[in-house]
């Protein structure tokens, strides 16, 4: 696996790119010599959707038997239902 610099691969993004494509292989991107991200190749056999069954199918049992998918979106609508009541009971305290 090759490594290079954020700052390098922000100047030479295109080049890197098509390393990526054209030969298949991962790119660890560096900021201050430490590993923060990997570019790889494009796998057209996993949507969104299919990574999050793959990754989170592990744990159904811990999410109440709920799926990765259907978990996220619970904590997500979570967030919001808690922020709304927030902003209503900051109205009323005003």
């Amino acid at each position: 696996m090759k490594s290079v610099s954020s700052f390098e691969l922000r100047d030479n993004l295109s080049s890197y790119l098509d390393l990526v494509v054209s030969k298949n292989k991962e790119i660890e991107i560096t900021k201050y010599g430490k590993p923060i991200a990997k570019v790889v190749p494009y796998n057209q056999e996993y949507s969104n959707s299919q990574l999050a069954r793959k990754y989170f199918g592990a744990f159904k049992d811990d999410f109440g038997g709920l799926d990765g998918l259907a978990y996220t979106e619970k904590i997500r609508r979570n967030k919001l239902e808690k922020e709304s009541l927030n902003k209503i009971k900051d109205r009323n305290l005003n």
